[in-house]
């Protein structure tokens, strides 16, 4: 509210100024109608809004993708080590096959969140050229929220994936003490 208040008051002000110098300058100047100049202004003015605008849009994806980015590397980070416990374990004999369709899972939300963070990221950048800006926004906004519920589900199906091979682990020592009682 109050920045709102501050950007009327300093919209106003500079509108005075604007008319207190341009009318001795359009005295002096060839004929000129006063309504052209105030047109001029406000285009202006519709294109500094529209710029700083675009400007805005530009530093919350940066901050957007900063935090998204970092949440999607770590996932596929922990994929990685994931996929490489279950083929230790496979070695070992374990049984994997449930844990690696949780990680193959895993992967593809993970691929479909980055791809639904890219269609929001270009819905966003839509928003400052949009006719209704508010709507363009909404969209933008539910578009980045799908991502984000999909980058969450990638993080509950890894936790899955990573609780499926510690049920691995358990049932390898399980089976270790009757494999040396054996003679194997």
């Amino acid at each position: 509210m109050k920045r709102t208040k501050r950007r009327l008051v300093a919209a106003s002000v500079s509108v005075a100024l604007v008319a207190a110098l341009a009318v001795p300058a359009i005295a002096l100047a060839a004929p000129q109608s006063p309504a052209s100049t105030a047109i001029t202004n406000v285009a202006a003015n519709a294109t500094q809004k529209m710029q700083d605008l675009k400007l805005r849009v530009e530093t919350a994806l940066t901050q957007r993708a900063k935090g998204f980015n970092t949440a999607a590397d770590t996932v596929r980070t922990n994929l990685g080590k994931l996929t490489d416990i279950a083929d230790n374990l496979a070695g070992r004999g374990g049984n994997v096959g449930a844990a690696r369709a949780m990680i193959a899972k895993a992967n593809r939300t993970l691929d479909a969140a980055i791809a639904a963070e890219a269609k929001a990221v270009a819905q966003f950048k839509l928003v400052p050229t949009a006719s209704n800006k508010f709507e363009a926004f909404r969209q933008a906004q539910t578009l980045a929220r799908e991502a984000q519920d999909k980058l969450q589900l990638a993080r509950t199906q890894l936790r899955d994936a990573a609780s499926e091979l510690r049920n691995v682990v358990s049932q390898l020592k399980a089976d270790a003490p009757a494999n040396v009682s054996n003679g194997q």
